[in-house]
């Protein structure tokens, strides 16, 4: 029965018929393929054009671990867990307020009138992954309306990270200069 109706369809569709369908009704079809066209036209010409920047940052602990993995050599769990919150932390910080607010300092000459929450919202932090394990790549993307503000805030996110582990490098040297003075 099923192959009776399939027939009959088969035998009621043809391009010829739809063909002769469309053309009686070629004022209808025409009328409402450009009516989308205009308005999809003038939707295009109205919207403000948006511009994305991409930046990848490489993190790697300021430090090693090898004293640490020498201890541990059967727990390697535990080192590798240890360097996953390493860059959770890090990319918390970079999405944190006060680590906004050191770039935008870089940014108020050209940009007065940009706030933390602007780039807050308008900026995507992500760890990458390949095949399903992370990587110690960091994308950083941002949005905007103008494509050399997108440029320019990354860059500066860029400088105040690269700063701020510079800091964290002195402050660690420091710390382990003092340590072996007392030693002494």
């Amino acid at each position: 029965m099923s192959d009776m109706l399939k027939n009959d369809w088969e035998a009621e569709f043809s391009y010829t018929k739809l063909f002769n369908v469309i053309f009686k009704r070629r004022i209808w079809f025409l009328t409402v393929f450009f009516g989308v066209i205009y308005l999809t036209a003038l939707f295009t010409l109205r919207s403000k054009a948006t511009y994305q920047s991409q930046m990848q940052l490489l993190v790697e602990p300021n430090y090693s671990n090898k004293e640490l993995l020498n201890e541990q050599n059967n727990q390697d769990n535990i080192s590798a867990s240890k360097q996953n919150i390493d860059y959770a932390t890090q990319l918390n910080l970079m999405r944190s307020s006060q680590f906004i607010a050191r770039a935008l300092l870089l940014l108020q000459p050209e940009y007065p009138e940009l706030a933390i929450s602007q780039i807050e919202e308008n900026l995507n932090l992500t760890q990458l992954t390949e095949d399903k394990t992370t990587t110690k790549i960091f994308q950083a993307e941002y949005i905007d309306e103008d494509p050399v503000k997108t440029q320019k805030v990354l860059l500066a996110l860029q400088q105040i990270y690269q700063d701020y582990n510079l800091e964290r490098e002195k402050n660690r040297l420091s710390e382990g200069l003092a340590f072996l003075d007392n030693q002494l």
